[in-house]
């Protein structure tokens, strides 16, 4: 006879299999806190593998055996628990889960990486670096996140809690400097065979070496941790990710490029539209080669104004 295994996709499956069962507070609280890592099926048996950071007594075992088995018309339920303890299963894991709960939110990875956490029991306390960092947190409902992840690569449930934290004055990657980021190729075009969307009579704007867009910058750069008030002229180092660009109904883009450094992460905008002499063509063409030049992402130098929001 064939066995299958049957993988849980439900956070509660294991409650949702013994309905009909009374059940103390305590009782459920316990049977809340587990995971059903999978479900062995062989003819009219099952073996149920569950995650937990608490040993079941040997009661209530035989009390959800039977009354699965009663639910299903089974012959045998059998229950294995998989005894886990949290912050040393989580540990050498915890990339993994930060860069499942991201989901390729390049700041919120890099911002999580970057937090501190720590394991009271079940619950995973994460610390957001600042205003910044809480923010972006509650935005991104990264707790839910972080619970789903735990309970995919560890097998057990969590309860996770995020909470603002100062930042240390201490921070990393003061004395790091960026690569250099290659100057995008130029491209190469005869007098007969002008580009078509460029404008006539246009001069392409020369920039300076290693310029993506701007003048360059000048001066001593900060992270990105101790920065909390607004800030007219600010130089920062790290890297950037995610550049999309959306075109407004007026022909304008508002190009937004997502910024992370060893202590924070922000989201940086820039404004473009055709006035004076520049015209629309230009305009499109200079932000489809800005994000072309960005591509995956680099390290950079950035200067501007800093707004808290």
């Amino acid at each position: 006879m064939k066995t299958y295994r049957i993988l849980s996709c439900a956070a509660d499956l294991l409650l949702r299999l013994l309905h009909g069962l009374a059940l103390a507070e305590e009782e459920r609280a316990l049977l809340r806190a587990c995971v059903v890592r999978h479900v062995e099926v062989c003819g009219d048996t099952w073996e149920i593998v569950v995650g937990t950071q608490t040993v079941m007594d040997d009661a209530l075992i035989e009390r959800i055996a039977a009354q699965v088995a009663a639910n299903y018309q089974l012959s045998q339920v059998l229950i294995q628990q998989n005894l886990v303890a949290l912050a040393p299963a989580v540990a050498p894991l915890w990339e993994q889960i930060v860069r499942d709960a991201a989901a390729g939110d390049a700041v919120l990875y890099h911002t999580l990486l970057q937090a501190d956490y720590a394991v009271d029991g079940n619950v995973i306390r994460i610390s957001a670096p600042g205003a910044f960092g809480a923010e972006l947190f509650a935005q991104s409902s990264t707790a839910g996140r972080i619970e789903h992840a735990v309970r995919t690569h560890v097998g057990c449930a969590c309860r996770v809690v995020c909470e603002e934290s100062a930042l240390s004055g201490a921070l990393p990657g003061a004395d790091w400097t960026p690569p250099a980021v290659p100057a995008a190729a130029p491209t190469k075009a005869t007098p007969s065979a002008a580009p078509a969307r460029a404008a006539k009579n246009a001069k392409a704007k020369e920039l300076p070496a290693n310029v993506i867009m701007g003048r360059g910058v000048s001066g001593e750069a900060r992270t990105l941790g101790v920065i909390e008030d607004e800030v007219k002229n600010v130089v920062l180092e790290g890297e950037v990710f995610d550049p999309q660009a959306n075109q407004l109904k007026s022909g304008a883009y508002i190009l937004t490029i997502k910024f992370a450094d060893a202590t924070n992460g922000i989201s940086c905008k820039k404004f473009f539209s055709a006035r004076g002499k520049t015209t629309q063509e230009e305009i499109d063409a200079e932000v489809e080669r800005i994000v072309k030049a960005i591509g995956k992402g680099g390290a950079v130098r950035i200067q501007g104004k800093n707004r808290i929001r």
